[in-house]
């Protein structure tokens, strides 16, 4: 028997030993001044890739892989300027949003970037993204909690 509980207790370590999964971080982009290090940085935490002029970022996530296991939970928050001509990458299925003010969390994590003429914004679920176009600034929040 106590072997039994030996090999059990063995296979469930061995089964959650490893995260899947981006590590834990909080972090904003004032801890990266250069900008292919925080592409590098958020790429890590975000499913597609784009190109940036400027990128701004704040970004909490919690890997649950580890023992027990639970659900991962996070909140990326972008501001960038792009190229002109892949501006329409950034739109989303979801509806296009009544509201023209710009987010507290936009103010929050942009630094330097003019947020000011962000005005078409779209939600999908737990995804926001807003566009200004004129200037080609994106402003984008993926969360799960």
């Amino acid at each position: 028997m106590l072997r039994f509980i030996a090999i059990c207790l063995l296979l469930i370590s061995i089964g959650c030993g490893g995260n899947s999964g981006p590590p834990t971080v909080s972090e904003t982009s004032t801890a990266r001044p250069k900008l292919a290090d925080r592409i590098k940085f958020v790429e890590t935490y975000v499913k597609f890739r784009r190109t940036y002029k400027e990128l701004e970022y704040d970004i909490s996530f919690m890997n649950g892989g580890s023992f027990p296991p639970s659900p991962s939970e996070w909140d990326v928050r972008l501001v960038a300027i792009v190229p002109s001509d892949e501006i329409n990458n950034w739109s989303v299925a979801g509806k296009l949003d009544a509201t023209k003010e710009v987010p507290k969390w936009v103010a929050d994590t942009a630094q330097s970037i003019d947020i000011n003429s962000i005005t078409e914004w779209y939600t999908d679920g737990n995804r926001t993204v807003g566009i200004d176009r004129k200037h080609n600034v994106v402003a984008y929040r993926s969360f799960a909690h």
